[in-house]
């Protein structure tokens, strides 16, 4: 706008679609709603509650159509992402929980560049494995419904990154009300434009609870420790990642609110 025990070879719930399937939508995830506001995102829902299109700095830079479209395939779901993020039509097919398996991104800009996306999930309905054309593939592990490692392959090479949810500051777990997932500023999980689809129920559900830390196992010098502020009612209303590497230290900050 981005945590591992159980084998990320989990059950996979990708069974295709059928009458009695649900449709993605955005309480399938976000058991309190969706956020007001998330690192500068405000989101738009219809009369289903799916998300319709996400804005920022008062612009539009997605919309989702839902229904059926047919490429080389039958597709459920449309995204169109606009200037923020370049402009890429991408076409998302869904599971029976709602949640996709298969993404292509065809950028409408000059270039046509294309990108494709698998997507696997555990009996929880949570993301185990993302296979990415441009980014290789990612296998997330779980313990107790956090994600405690994530190895990424491809290209030659392969990373692991471990994850904890209590430290020196956080004796006890922080519970993940908001069903806040940042895939690619916390765990390291490089999804490209799609990330955003999260907000839109799209990419299954969140840990149970809020990271405190990561690293990089086999480079101890990249670390990323999380802070969370939360409201009075549990809700995150400010993360701080702060990323050491190189000896040198690096802070984000993103904003929350909620309805």
């Amino acid at each position: 706008m981005a945590t591992f025990g159980l084998t990320a070879c989990s059950n996979n719930d990708d069974e295709p679609k059928d009458s009695q399937s649900a449709d993605p939508t955005t309480e399938n995830v976000f058991s309190q709603g969706l956020p007001a506001e998330a690192d500068g995102y405000s989101f738009n829902t219809n009369d289903k509650g799916q998300l319709t299109s996400i804005i920022s700095d008062g612009s539009v830079i997605a919309t989702f159509e839902y229904g059926e479209f047919t490429r080389a395939a039958t597709y459920d779901v449309r995204m169109k992402t606009i200037n923020y993020y370049g402009n890429n039509d991408i076409y998302i097919q869904t599971n029976a929980q709602g949640y996709a398996t298969h993404a292509i991104k065809i950028s409408t800009d000059e270039d046509n560049d294309t990108e494709t996306w698998d997507f696997e999930y555990n009996s929880d309905g949570q993301l185990i494995s993302m296979n990415s054309s441009d980014e290789g593939e990612f296998r997330i592990t779980y313990t107790d419904g956090n994600i405690t490692k994530v190895v990424e392959t491809g290209y030659g090479y392969r990373s692991e990154y471990v994850f904890n949810y209590t430290d020196q500051e956080n004796p006890k777990v922080i519970p993940n009300k908001g069903n806040i997932m940042f895939f690619d500023e916390i765990y390291y999980v490089d999804m490209d434009v799609i990330e955003i689809a999260y907000f839109g129920g799209l990419l299954g559900k969140s840990t149970k609870n809020l990271p405190v830390g990561g690293v990089d196992a086999d480079d101890p010098d990249d670390a990323r420790s999380f802070k969370w502020n939360l409201n009075t009612a549990g809700l995150p209303d400010e993360l701080k990642i702060v990323e050491s590497w190189d000896g040198n230290e690096y802070i984000e900050t993103y904003k929350f609110s909620w309805k």
